[in-house]
């Protein structure tokens, strides 16, 4: 078995540890949770919430798919949706199964590259989409946060702890993602400082990987600025695509309440984009633990503990294990089963000049390369 498999089982076999300990937690920690207070919520709940709940959750990966077909076609290519459905599909399954979500891209350039999409214009897509997605969020989470200000000074001292750690977190990626497009020697000078620093400390090994790493990072960005800057009008629909695409997975939450209770709608949006901040700061699959804290801590000071726990077993199935197993399936379908008629999934060569198709540097050694790390298309 190739490293690069074992490193997938293990990542798997962990996401699996991470279910059974939170199941296995959340039933010990109530002594009102039991299989008849579930089936007492599934008997008095509005069905049809919860089958909008699942839509929402499908309706999240498709809007994925969109906005990368959406960018692809700029570019003058004309993928097919099942294609480009791929691309979106193995994202979102490999940023659920790894740490961070380091997995994702790395996949999803992968599938593009077999399909014959250039290096630079699957690189451009998936950073474009990328920069979208993290703005997305912060827009989302200072809306709430302006129209739901007493709401969060209500919340105990860690759930604010871990919500504004999750604002840095993003608003820092948003600001280093613009550092590598504007000032990339900078964040290089920095980066190896701070490789250097960790290498002396013995925190980790193999320094020129971590310094290679880093150059082909800054790289990649640095070489999508030019695109970026005459591409402002492609950001607005972007990034338009991704803040419905985020509402539609904080939906899935508001769904699963809403079936059970008459609370607020806007409320309850606030609440779960909340927990999905807080939780984006944490660098475990899925953010387990961080969510079910923030989750159990935000939404029972409305409910009752029964209610809330499980409501978020029931939001969690629906938008972490079952997406999961959706887009998992879908990836592995595409993956053994090319498309007909086609190079292997559906990129046909657009007629468009050199310069508008390869509008990023080539990612060469990313997505060639066997070592084995998060972040290779050999992972997949």
């Amino acid at each position: 078995m190739k490293k690069s498999q074992k490193k997938q089982l293990l990542n798997l076999a962990f996401v699996l540890f991470l279910l059974v300990l939170t199941l296995v937690v959340l039933y010990y920690s109530s002594g009102e949770l039991n299989l008849e207070s579930l089936q007492l919520f599934f008997d008095d709940c509005n069905i049809w919430w919860i089958v909008a709940a699942v839509g929402c959750m499908l309706l999240y990966g498709l809007l994925e798919a969109l906005t990368i077909k959406f960018i692809l076609r700029k570019f003058g290519y004309r993928p097919h949706f099942r294609s480009t459905l791929a691309y979106a599909s193995s994202d979102i399954y490999y940023s659920a199964v790894t740490p961070s979500a380091t997995g994702g891209q790395p996949a999803s350039v992968f599938y593009m590259l077999r399909d014959g999409v250039p290096s630079g214009t699957a690189a451009f897509t998936l950073v474009f989409n990328l920069v979208g997605y993290t703005a997305a969020l912060l827009i989302l989470g200072v809306l709430c946060l302006i129209f739901n200000f007493s709401m969060f000074l209500n919340f105990s001292f860690w759930v604010k702890l871990f919500i504004i750690a999750g604002f840095v977190a993003q608003l820092g990626l948003l600001l280093l993602s613009i550092a590598c497009f504007r000032k990339p020697k900078i964040v290089l000078k920095i980066g190896n400082w701070g490789i250097s620093l960790l290498a002396r400390i013995r925190i980790i090994k193999k320094e020129q990987k971590w310094r290679d790493r880093i150059t082909r990072v800054v790289d990649k960005y640095h070489g999508c600025f030019e695109s970026f800057k005459s591409q402002h009008g492609l950001f607005v629909r972007v990034l338009a695509f991704n803040i419905v695409q985020r509402a539609a997975l904080i939906m899935v939450s508001v769904f699963v309440c809403m079936s059970a209770t008459s609370f607020s709608m806007m409320e309850l949006f606030a609440m779960q984009t909340f927990a999905m901040i807080g939780y984006n700061s944490i660098p475990l699959p899925g953010g387990s633990g961080a969510y079910e804290f923030l989750y159990i801590n935000i939404y029972g000071a409305a409910f009752t503990e029964e209610f809330t726990i499980i409501a978020l077993m029931v939001t969690r199935v629906i938008s972490y294990y079952l997406s999961m197993l959706v887009t998992g399936g879908y990836t592995l379908v595409y993956h053994m089963v090319p498309v007909p008629g086609e190079k292997q999934d559906g990129s046909t060569p657009p007629p468009a000049p050199e310069a508008e198709t390869q509008p990023c540097t080539p990612l060469t050694e990313e997505t060639t390369s066997n070592e084995k790390d998060g972040t290779k298309n050999e992972e997949v």
